[in-house]
């Protein structure tokens, strides 16, 4: 449990059910938890007694690991601000996740990628929501 919470962590994934979704569907995740997936209570009451008991030794990981590289970056805190985008052409050698983060950076680009909520996330929840319905196994 403990290498699972140390992975997830550093992947990025601090949510519970994220956690589980991962287990369930990532190789990754599979090779660290085997055939027994574990479900979100037994890794909320696994995080609660032993971050209680240990919190320097989470803490120390997780800075040794941003320290590394080792976790994922790229959003912001809700102090900070976002930062102006470039003026002019958009260079050629820049990746598909550079140019998106140049293209939102720009009002246009904020504003378009804000009704995702409205348009693109529905659909989703609500596919999510049948599927508890209908289950597949």
């Amino acid at each position: 449990m403990l290498v699972l919470l140390l992975y997830t962590y550093c992947s990025g994934v601090f949510s519970l059910p994220k956690m589980v979704a991962r287990c369930e569907a990532d190789v990754t995740f599979r090779v660290i938890v085997g055939d027994k997936i574990p479900d979100f209570r037994t890794i909320s009451e696994y995080r609660r007694r032993h971050l209680a008991e240990f919190p320097y030794l989470f803490v120390e990981v997780l800075r040794l690991c941003r320290e590394s590289g080792l976790l994922k970056v790229g959003r912001l805190k809700h102090n900070e601000r976002v930062a102006p985008a470039p003026k002019g052409r958009i260079p050629a050698g820049l990746s598909v996740k550079e140019k998106m983060a140049r293209k939102r950076g720009t009002k246009k680009g904020r504003a378009e990628y804000a009704r995702r909520k409205a348009i693109a996330e529905p659909p989703f929840g609500q596919i999510k929501h049948w599927e508890d319905f209908f289950p597949a196994h």
